[in-house]
């Protein structure tokens, strides 16, 4: 009874991410939304002259190469710094990455997109904003909570299903029947 019991929940479990597929659907859609109204926004913004203070190229875990970008930037006779971070095409080497290294090294002049209501709100290159820019880590770790959810409701479900019982001290299976406990005895 408990492997069938356990059975039926996995299903569910399994079952749960295609059912809430659609309000996920949405929400991509709505995260796709947004970063195109941050580009959009920052494209409309005032431009003014930086420069490069510092740049890096790092490589996470997954061998993507990230391009970090640090910048200066003077609105209405104050100074600010910035930085920006994207990451490079798959291949570092490809022509694409190897320009935006060039284009950005330290001392380069570049244009600068700034937010006129919050001047320290800046970026260099409105095209490579991506989700990490715009989006909470919350909802970016959403899909992996309801997946850790999903694996480790299953494997609790089949730990309790596939559970021994105590019999006086002595650990029996759950699934004997009482001929063959009374044999093994």
């Amino acid at each position: 009874m408990r492997k069938l019991i356990a059975a039926i929940v996995t299903m569910i479990l399994i079952a749960f991410p295609f059912i809430i597929w659609p309000f996920a659907s949405e929400r991509l859609e709505e995260w796709d939304r947004r970063v195109e109204d941050a580009r959009s926004f920052y494209l409309a913004c005032p431009t003014v002259t930086g420069m490069v203070t510092a740049s890096g190229t790092e490589t996470d875990d997954d061998g993507y190469h990230l391009l970090s970008v640090r910048f200066t930037y003077w609105v209405e006779h104050k100074g600010y710094s910035g930085e920006q971070s994207w990451y490079l095409e798959h291949i570092p080497k490809s022509e694409s990455a190897k320009e935006d290294q060039a284009r950005y090294t330290r001392g380069k002049e570049v244009t600068v997109y700034y937010d006129p209501t919050k001047p320290e709100n800046a970026v260099i290159a409105p095209m490579r904003l991506s989700h990490v820019d715009i989006l909470s880590y919350g909802e970016l770790a959403m899909p992996t909570i309801i997946l850790a959810v999903v694996l480790g409701g299953c494997i609790l479900i089949w730990m309790w299903a596939c559970r021994r019982k105590q019999v006086r001290g002595f650990s029996v299976d759950a699934s004997m029947t009482s001929i063959e406990r009374k044999l093994k005895d």
